[in-house]
């Protein structure tokens, strides 16, 4: 079964190009092979089935998205239309395109895109063990239904006045669970504490300064005194330069 699928991404417009690859990039079961914000260079890896996914705009220069997506689309690749213009996704179904994106893209909306296209590569995946590993179940407040709960979907976790709450990419889960409790529970090794009532997803970290980290959602979290130095070991292990 195919660990990954790659991914090549086409916007002729730089920073809508980076948050696409940004989200992609965060995404266990995808990887970005290729950007670029001229589409005559996607050509021939489009012919040479260099990749498994196309995710492009429409309203480019020197070539039409569209006239992309019909050629992926001839060999087998399946498209995702990512574009600011709502009109064109009646065009995305007539085409044959997977799904249409609209601008500014949303985690979860383009994670379920990704999903579909991969679903369509892979009909009928066989779920292996490391899939599971990464679900946990929690219970209503009724006790009477179990929901699921994607650990890769939590962006940080926070406790206070006896609630701990889970913030998820599209949700949140309030849980009357001690803090300690759940991080142990979870077992989930991408958490990081930055303080007594507060974790975070190493995966959303987007910068730190001094005391102060912001995650990918915009999220500032401040950083307690005697947890700054794992932080920054942290940091420094995931440096390249």
């Amino acid at each position: 079964m195919i660990k990954e699928f790659s991914v090549a991404i086409v916007d002729d417009e730089p920073k809508a190009l980076d948050e696409l690859d940004f989200w992609v990039s965060r995404m266990l079961d995808y990887n970005v092979k290729f950007k670029t914000t001229n589409p005559e260079d996607i050509i021939d890896k489009i012919k040479n089935k260099e990749f498994h996914i196309l995710i492009t705009d429409i309203d480019m220069p020197l070539i039409f998205g569209f006239e992309l997506a019909d050629l992926a689309i001839q060999n087998n690749i399946p498209v995702l239309i990512c574009s600011a213009y709502p009109q064109y996704s009646l065009d995305t179904i007539q085409i044959g395109a997977e799904y249409f994106i609209t601008k500014p893209p949303r985690f979860k909306e383009l994670k379920d895109a990704l999903d579909r296209a991969k679903a369509k590569i892979i009909p009928n995946k066989i779920y292996e063990a490391e899939d599971f590993e990464r679900m946990v179940f929690f219970k209503s407040a009724g006790h009477k239904t179990y929901n699921s709960l994607i650990l890769d979907d939590i962006i940080f976790i926070e406790h206070s006045a006896n609630i701990t709450t889970i913030h998820l990419v599209e949700d949140k889960v309030k849980i009357r669970i001690p803090l300690s409790t759940l991080y142990h529970k979870l077992n989930f090794p991408k958490l990081l504490q930055l303080h007594k009532s507060f974790y975070i997803n190493t995966d959303y970290i987007k910068s730190v300064t001094g005391h102060e980290l912001t995650l990918a959602n915009g999220v500032k979290c401040t950083i307690g005194r005697s947890y700054l130095a794992k932080v920054h070991n942290f940091l420094e292990n995931k440096t390249i330069n």
